[in-house]
């Protein structure tokens, strides 16, 4: 399902914790709004058929996407209760999981590739974050976890993504 940012509501996208995120994930890419389209929103499940959700957002080249968690929550591991889209920073990720060092449980990304592999270097966007201007293609969004470790995971959280032309 996706949702255009006026369906998201004034009260969510005026609230502090929206309005911080994106300015954290604005100072994070180094940019400032200057050209944008409206917002969608996605549905990210933590366990999705591959390793990796389909966003259906094209992500051209020079273009920066804002990638702002909105809700829910997901578990990538059953021996610890569910987390938002930062993970849980306390158990950083191993070099079998699809991006080491990053949480264990936060929101990863890559452009590019399949539900199953291939694409851009993956990248950590947590709560909030962005996607770099020199990756071209479809962006994939997933819970960062070992590719055997899918099997027991549960939840699903939202996103906002938002086009900035920098």
């Amino acid at each position: 399902m996706i949702l255009l940012e006026n369906e998201l509501g004034d009260e969510f996208l005026n609230s502090i914790e929206y309005q911080e995120a994106l300015r954290k994930a604005l100072e994070e890419a180094g940019t400032e709004i200057v050209k944008t389209v409206p917002s969608t929103h996605h549905e990210i499940s933590a366990r999705p058929i591959g390793y990796w959700n389909n966003t259906g957002v094209y992500k051209p080249k020079g273009i920066t996407l804002l990638v702002v968690y909105t809700g829910g929550k997901w578990r990538s591991n059953p021996h610890w209760g569910p987390t938002d889209a930062a993970g849980d920073s306390r158990y950083p990720a191993p070099s079998s999981y699809l991006k080491p060092g990053a949480p264990e449980g936060c929101l990863i990304g890559k452009v590019g590739g399949s539900n199953i592999s291939g694409g851009s270097p993956v990248f950590a966007i947590g709560n909030h974050g962005y996607v770099p201007p020199e990756y071209e293609g479809l962006l994939w969004l997933t819970v960062n976890d070992e590719e055997r470790g899918f099997g027991d995971n549960h939840g699903q959280i939202s996103v906002a993504i938002r086009h900035i032309r920098a």
